[in-house]
């Protein structure tokens, strides 16, 4: 003869309490994700084509959330990407560039990708 035990039977109140978490959960991860999405794709500081006008490299320039301070004559200090296309508009490639990379020329195996 043994017991049975009954679930306990939540309230209406921590019902709601719990459906408010799960939904303020929700807002916070779309926003989080929207936040993320905007932030990467960046605004585009210039692009540079192959010579045979095949490929073309785009770098972009990503919100910078602690403001980078350089002396006169430094310039163009930025974090972002670069990504690779080709003329379709196809992206063939894609590299996140801290501050310290992000200059021109394209150096070693990327100048290999604009030759063609």
């Amino acid at each position: 003869m043994g017991l049975t035990l009954m679930p306990k039977i939540k309230s209406q109140e921590t019902l709601v309490r719990e459906r408010k978490r799960w939904a303020a959960l929700a807002i916070l991860v779309a926003a989080i994700v929207g936040s993320y999405l905007w932030w990467k794709q960046g605004t585009l500081r210039y692009e540079e084509w192959s010579p045979n006008q095949q490929y073309v490299v785009r770098n972009y320039k990503t919100f910078e959330f602690i403001p980078r301070f350089t002396m006169p004559g430094d310039g163009g200090h930025y974090s972002g990407y670069m990504r690779v296309y080709d003329k379709n508009g196809k992206q063939l490639y894609e590299e996140f560039r801290p501050a310290r990379l992000c200059r021109r020329p394209l150096l070693g195996k990327r100048r290999r990708l604009l030759d063609g």
